[in-house]
This record gives C-alpha cells, structure tokens and sequence, in this order.
C-alpha cells in the first residue's frame, strides 16, 4: 500500500490515529502498551488497548509508522512525504510554486528570513535544472550563499543542481574569508568561481539558469548584519560560527526576489558572466 498523506488535527486531538502521532511525535520507539498509556493520560481518551492496536495496524499498513520487534516510531518516509505536501500547498497558495515560473513572464516573491530564500532558491533551481535539462547556473552575488546550513536533503538538492547544470559559475564582491572558504566548496563541487570582482551584483544579487533570471534585493538591516559576520570571521572564529549565522538566516527581513523568463536576456547575462573567466 503506497504511503498516504494524514493531516493531524490542531489542537488537542480528536482521533485515536492523532493521538498516536501526537505521542510518537514527542517520544519513540514505544511499544503498544505504553502509547495506548499516553492516549488515555494525556489526552483523556476512552479507548480501550484493542483499538489502539487496530489503530496501529492500520497506521503502519499505511506507511504512517515504522515497527521493530514490539516498537512503533513514526515513519521517516511519511514525514518528508507531508512536508513536501504542504510545502507544496504552500507555495501553490502564494502563486509561487517552481512550476509556476515556466508559465510567466515575469514573478515577484518576498521572503521574510534569509532561511525561507535559501530553502526557495534551491527548490526552484532544481526544477530549472529538470526542466531545462543541462544547462550551466551563472551568478553574480555580493557574499557567497551559505547553502550548507540546510538539511541533509537541501545540500543534496545544491549537489543535484551544480550536477545537472556543467560550466556553472559565480562571480563574489566579497573577498572575505567566508567568502572564499564557501567557494572553494563550490569549486569542489565544480563550479567556477571569482571572489573580489568589484563589479559583481553593483544593484543587486543576479542568479541566471537557462531562460530564467533570478534578481534579489536583500533588506538594508539584513546586508549590514552579513556584511559584519562575513568580515569579522576569520580561520580562528570558526567554532563559533554557527550560531551567528543560524541568527542570520532567521532574521526578520525583507528579500525580493524577481524572476524574468526572456531567453535574449538570459544568454546575454550567461555569456557576459561565462566571459570573465
């Protein structure tokens, strides 16, 4: 049976299958006994130990929950198949799912922290390398992305897209030594890139892959605070690093992203970029 999309009640629960995932969500592996413990004392149900057991079975039957022996955790699969749903309900709502932008001309999107960018970025860079098959990713920036902060799944979708996309490269303002620790990834990676070039991103951030320019617009309080970690960090900082920029992707700011399909434009923009190296 394949794995089913299970949208849990907010709030306290109001079925024994939402009990269940309320208690495996905040403790794992338990076994039948103990969760049928946890719905009756936690959430007042009155529900007898069989119904939880066919309540069980069918949860895993649905690929909702994993058993080992006599434990039940929640399934792994059945987590990244509801965040992708509503990541995809989400962006539909906004009118800016990644499939959208091969069917306009022209698409603007705000984002509130640098987090939500990135997460964005590589989701529609990956169909932009999909959809458009090989095709190299240029880019002029004023600070190299730091994309390795994401998930496990967010680096492999940048692997995927550096992967489909040969000949890719990025020309940096910055000259820090965040800047050039993050190229160097890239460039082991594969992708060419410049650090130092005075004039990369003058106005703005320039993404182009394809038919696709990608434009963004960084909020003022949002470039100084980068501004004063990329160069205030040097070798010796590096253990500390984390924790000032996970602060930095979730600062409230406002990023504008336009995204222009015009094919002319596009390959003028790639070939000007490619040019420099």
């Amino acid at each position: 049976m394949p794995i089913s999309v299970t949208i849990p009640t907010l709030g306290k629960p109001k079925t024994v299958k939402d009990a269940v995932i309320f208690v495996l969500s905040t403790e794992w592996p338990l076994t039948a006994r103990k969760i049928y413990n946890k719905v009756r004392k936690s959430y007042g149900m009155s529900v007898t130990y069989q119904a939880v057991h066919k309540v069980l079975k069918q949860m895993a039957e649905e690929g909702i929950v994993t058993k080992s022996g006599k434990e039940y955790t929640i399934s792994i699969d059945w987590l990244k198949l509801n965040r992708k749903f509503f990541e995809k309900v989400e962006q539909k709502k906004l009118g800016v799912a990644p499939e959208d932008i091969a069917e306009r001309e022209i698409t603007h999107i705000e984002f509130d922290t640098l987090f939500d960018f990135y997460s964005y970025l590589l989701r529609s860079s990956n169909f932009i390398a999909d959809f458009l098959e090989i095709s190299p990713f240029v880019a002029e920036v004023e600070h190299m992305y730091w994309l390795l902060f994401g998930s496990k799944e967010d680096q492999e979708l940048l692997k995927n897209v550096i992967r489909r996309s040969p000949g890719s490269c990025i020309l940096c303002r910055g000259d820090t030594f965040i800047d050039n620790m993050i190229a160097k990834y890239f460039e082991y990676c594969g992708v060419k890139v410049k650090t130092g070039v005075i004039t990369a991103a003058e106005k703005h951030d320039t993404l182009v892959g394809g038919i696709f320019i990608f434009q963004i617009s960084f909020g003022d309080d949002l470039k100084k605070e980068c501004d004063k970690i990329y160069k205030n960090v040097n070798e010796d900082d590096l253990g500390n690093i984390g924790a000032s920029y996970e602060k930095l992707l979730n600062k409230k700011s406002k990023i504008k992203l336009t995204i222009i399909r015009n094919e002319y434009l596009s390959k003028q923009m790639t070939m000007k970029i490619i040019h420099e190296f």
